[in-house]
């Protein structure tokens, strides 16, 4: 399949050839959260053909968005992961996921919640306060009747991996409904906001709690 073009010098023009495809910018989104196996990224875009998914994943490893990278045993497979050139892309999804949300509306019938979606949404919870070098481990409980799971939050170093796992002993567990992690993420109500409304709950030592909440305060 030949990837198409809009052939215009124009720097919005060659964006949209390099992520304009259909799919792209959701394979993108998946990798935004930590690196995937082909079955990973199949299994998160349930109706995407795998011939699809194979064409759009070596034209973004050909543009330098995406490489390879073969993991050691016990795991001994390879998986997708972004380059730095590709998490550029950061504040321009973010961007455009804010506008998005703006008339996203309600949950329609027939509707999938895609992990992977749910996944983005923890990423932009925590964003903010990583510039105020929040580090550790934070176990994401969502309870809700729209979507039930559990999810792992890791951030080391600036960079945020969300993963649904067991995070063994996290710094701090956050028990919440969807729509309140959505609004923490669109920045629609603070955390101090969801604490005090009792919309958010964390368990926790006083002190992580305290520090945890400092991170997003002082932003």
């Amino acid at each position: 399949m030949t990837q198409k073009t809009y052939n215009q010098y124009c720097p919005l023009a060659h964006a949209l050839d390099l992520v304009g495809e259909r799919w792209t910018l959701l394979i993108i989104r998946n990798l935004f959260v930590g690196p995937k196996r082909f079955s990973d990224l199949a299994r998160g875009l349930p109706t995407i053909g795998t011939n699809i998914l194979t064409t759009r994943l070596k034209a973004l490893e050909e543009n330098g968005l995406i490489q390879t990278r073969f993991l050691p045993p016990p795991a001994a497979s390879s998986v997708y992961e972004l380059t730095p050139y590709g998490r550029s892309l950061q504040d321009v999804m973010v961007s455009l996921a804010l506008w998005g949300a703006q008339s996203l509306g309600t949950p329609k019938a027939g509707q999938v919640f895609s992990t992977e979606a749910i996944e983005l949404m923890l990423y932009m919870m925590f964003m903010p306060a990583v510039t105020a070098n929040l580090s550790g481990i934070f176990e994401v409980k969502i309870e809700s009747e729209l979507f039930n799971a559990n999810f792992c939050v890791k951030i080391h170093d600036a960079f945020i991996t969300v993963e649904q796992e067991n995070p063994g002993t996290p710094n701090l567990t956050l028990r919440a409904d969807l729509i309140t992690l959505g609004s923490l993420a669109t920045g629609q109500v603070s955390y101090k906001e969801a604490v005090a409304k009792d919309l958010l709950r964390l368990d926790g030592s006083e002190a992580e709690i305290v520090s945890f909440l400092a991170h997003f305060e002082t932003l």
